[in-house]
């Protein structure tokens, strides 16, 4: 039997899927316009990882920090 894959898992999937999909978009768009403002939008993407993909995960994943402690 098969084990069930976590909501949190499934969760940083579908981030992923999003971001690699907005990034394969950017980057055919380079391949027939190579400038400036290309080459910022893909950095910016780029930038942008931490937040939507890491955070989020990191987040739903890490056991509740416990402030009484230190």
């Amino acid at each position: 039997m098969a084990k069930e894959v976590s909501e949190s898992t499934n969760m940083l999937r579908e981030l992923m899927d999003d971001f690699i999909s907005e990034f394969e978009n950017e980057y055919r768009r380079q391949e027939t316009k190579t400038n400036l403002s290309s080459e910022r939008r893909m950095r910016k993407l780029l930038r942008s990882f931490t937040n939507r993909v890491y955070v989020p995960y990191r987040d739903a994943t890490l056991p509740a920090k416990d402030e009484t402690q230190f």
